[in-house]
């Protein structure tokens, strides 16, 4: 049987930053490759945490498009990737989510604030198959991003949007153990006591993972209520 051929994602996913530039040395070309769900060399060390690798990438000459511009927090790539162009500012990547979705998961707050001011859907629903109908909202939360949610609470997200399963970014603070959030969530509206289709509330998460702070905030926690724009 013959061996299937390695490939630039096998050395991106094996950690190693020298394979890395081994593999990029005998086969410069295959830094333009795209994986099963059409993301590049870059997008996926992105994801995958990486980032002596994804700055490998960049020096030997990774394309940054407009998704991995949001990922990298690259607001004059994103200005001149965008243009005009509300469409692309709301452009899906090839695994289903926006830029303003990867802003967020990566904590990218001057890139979401660009995207918001050029007109991106503060409420877009990804298309990943795997994570289908999240908000930029949920992505923040998360990936623990207090900063970037906050934005999005001021900028009018739905702190109480659900994704499927009925969990809210309220069920994902809690989960985290993310206090922080989780006040910033119920002072923008979030329901304390919202009920997921399994009829799991924020607190039984939060209960489950021992975060007794989080546990005792949404019990009796009071924070101020605000409003988007303040």
């Amino acid at each position: 049987m013959a061996r299937q051929r390695k490939t630039i994602f096998d050395a991106v996913g094996s950690g190693d930053p020298s394979r890395v530039k081994r593999f990029l040395t005998r086969n410069p070309e295959a830094i333009g490759e795209r994986d099963g769900d059409g993301l590049s060399p870059l997008l996926r060390a992105l994801y995958d945490g990486k980032e002596e690798i994804a700055r490998i990438l960049l020096d030997r000459g990774a394309e940054v498009g407009l998704h991995e511009a949001a990922a990298l927090g690259r607001p004059g790539d994103l200005k001149r990737l965008i243009g005009r162009s509300k469409r692309r500012a709301n452009a899906f990547s090839a695994d289903g989510f926006t830029p303003l979705h990867l802003a967020a998961y990566f904590g990218q707050r001057e890139a979401a604030e660009l995207l918001l001011d050029k007109g991106a859907d503060i409420e877009a629903r990804s298309r990943n198959r795997h994570l289908r109908l999240l908000t930029p909202l949920h992505s923040a939360a998360a990936g623990r991003r207090n900063e970037v949610a906050l934005l999005l609470l001021e900028r009018g997200a739905d702190p109480n949007a659900a994704q499927p399963g009925g969990w809210t970014a309220l069920h994902q603070a809690a989960a985290s153990g993310n206090l922080e959030l989780c006040k910033a969530l119920v002072a923008y509206g979030a329901e304390r006591m919202a009920m997921a289709d399994d009829r799991s509330r924020p607190i039984d998460f939060a209960i489950e993972t021992g975060s007794r702070a989080v546990v005792d905030f949404l019990k009796s926690g009071r924070v101020k209520r605000l409003r988007p724009g303040r």
